[in-house]
């Protein structure tokens, strides 16, 4: 293989490593981003679950009308049904986003191990082809 063609080979995986680099950083802060959304999500179920048990276990007495005890049953199954909404949808995001997230970031990383692994063996193989130049060229100059 000629120099020239080895150079440009050389230039394209440092470039394809780059890129594979980039890539990767680009993966791991979305899915740094990801994890946070899921921790806010988390906080706000666990608010949510909170208000509702709160709620749930609030006693009012014997006094209280009907009117104000049905409408604190019905306060209570919105605030029931509002912690279980957060809480599915920090599930979902989980499964749909995080997940997600993980598994571009461990493509990435692959991507870019493969990226380093070519230029490295482009590397060796130009080591190669000079020390067969300097080869020749020693043995040239004592034959001549």
């Amino acid at each position: 293989m000629s120099t020239y063609a080895i150079e440009k080979l050389l230039e394209f995986r440092r470039r394809a490593e780059n890129d594979a680099a980039a890539a990767l950083g680009r993966a791991s802060a979305a899915k740094t981003a990801a994890w946070q959304a899921q921790k806010a999500l988390k906080r706000a179920a666990a608010a949510a679950t909170g208000r509702w048990e709160a709620q749930r276990n609030f006693l009012a007495g014997d006094q209280e009308p009907a009117s104000d005890a049905l409408a604190r049953h019905q306060f209570v199954d919105r605030l029931a049904n509002e912690a279980q909404g957060k809480n599915e949808r920090a599930r979902l995001h989980r499964t749909a986003v995080v997940e997600a997230a993980e598994r571009a970031e461990e493509a990435a990383r692959q991507a870019y191990v493969s990226a380093r692994q070519d230029r490295q063996a482009a590397e060796r193989h130009q080591e190669r082809e000079q020390a067969a130049a300097r080869t020749v060229a020693a043995r040239r100059e004592e034959d001549g």
